[in-house]
């Protein structure tokens, strides 16, 4: 497995680690990426942010998100890859919690 590659503050995850986030997770969930919501200028796929385990299961009950399969979360990731989008993981401590698939800057 590749490791994360920095990326000025951020960590960026290569697809293979982000899928092995993705395998080893016991609930998934999907949202709404917030930053292309809110500028709405952007043709990227909507549906791109990945949550795992706990994080996953605070989404689904407050209705923020919905659970998914593994399979639709590994497709996920492979189309959010096909657009050119980057695996940032939102908890540096811990990347297996948030994946949110974001554009280049």
């Amino acid at each position: 497995m590749k490791t994360a590659v920095a990326a000025a503050d951020q960590r960026v995850l290569d697809i293979e680690s982000a899928a092995a986030i993705v395998t080893n997770a016991t609930v998934l969930a999907v949202n709404r990426g917030t930053s292309r919501m809110i500028a709405r200028k952007c043709d990227h796929p909507l549906e791109a942010c990945l949550l795992m385990d706990k994080a996953a299961r605070y989404t689904i009950d407050r209705g923020a998100g919905r659970e998914i399969g593994r399979d639709e979360a590994l497709a996920i990731l492979k189309e959010c890859e096909n657009h050119g989008l980057v695996r940032m993981p939102m908890n540096k401590a811990h990347p297996g919690h948030f994946i949110c698939n974001c554009p280049r800057s």
